[in-house]
């Protein structure tokens, strides 16, 4: 009877530790995926970022007003930026650095929607349906020195007023 207690003492523990363990995991996952992970990174006064999905994190995230492209975007498929929600009074600069397209129908390097007081420059932009478009977009203060290549429309507005679009090459 006694081994079979400490058996059971033994199995009664190992339960225990078990779903303290499982416990513990659940708490230690929840603490990490509810945390804002970021793939972008912190340049100190800017933000900065190598791909579609982290540079449109880094324009939705207000802890700095500059994202800067670090590396090219080769071959992306859809749309690269794409609105980001708190992308107003910021900078993007794209350091010369390429956003390439996959050559689809109707996507946009660049699409802005109802944004303003805004600085878009150093970007190549080459094969998307539409390479950067404004829509509803005013008052951005400067996008310049744009290459917009090989894209149906280079930079396109459509009811947008008082922006500043300067210095481009649009083929």
């Amino acid at each position: 009877m006694g081994t079979h207690f400490f058996k059971s003492i033994g199995e009664y523990i190992m339960i225990k530790y078990n779903k303290f363990f499982i416990v513990l995991m659940l708490v230690a996952m929840f603490f990490v995926f509810s945390q804002n992970i970021n793939a972008y990174t912190d340049g100190g006064t800017y933000w900065g970022c190598s791909n579609c999905s982290d540079c449109e994190a880094a324009l939705q995230d207000n802890g700095h007003s500059e994202v800067r492209l670090t590396a090219n975007i080769n071959n992306h498929a859809g749309t690269c930026i794409d609105n980001p929600a708190n992308f107003n009074n910021k900078i993007f600069d794209c350091q010369g650095n390429t956003i390439d397209g996959d050559d689809d129908e109707k996507d946009y390097g660049i699409y802005l929607s109802e944004k303003s007081g805004n600085i878009i420059k150093n970007c190549v932009i080459t094969d998307f349906y539409y390479g950067i478009y404004l829509l509803s977009s005013s008052n951005n203060k400067n996008i310049t020195i744009i290459t917009a290549n090989l894209n149906n429309y280079g930079i396109s507005l459509a009811y947008a007023t008082n922006n500043n679009i300067t210095n481009n090459t649009a083929n």
